[in-house]
């Protein structure tokens, strides 16, 4: 199962990277505005290396 989600998560990098500069932007601003996590899990999460499974200590 996990690597199941370690291929998922690497397609939606895959596809975040994929996005031209301007939209990656919009859509990590977007999601840094949601209040859903914090901007450094998302920026983990979809630009770098980040485990979607753990929290962001500086967002607890």
């Amino acid at each position: 199962m996990a690597s199941t989600s370690e291929a998922l998560l690497d397609a939606k990098r895959k596809d975040f990277e994929g996005l031209p500069p301007k939209a990656r932007a919009r859509l990590l601003d977007m999601l840094c505005l949601s209040g859903v996590e914090s901007p450094g899990w998302w920026r983990g999460v979809l630009a770098g290396s980040g485990d979607p499974a753990r929290k962001d200590p500086a967002g607890i």
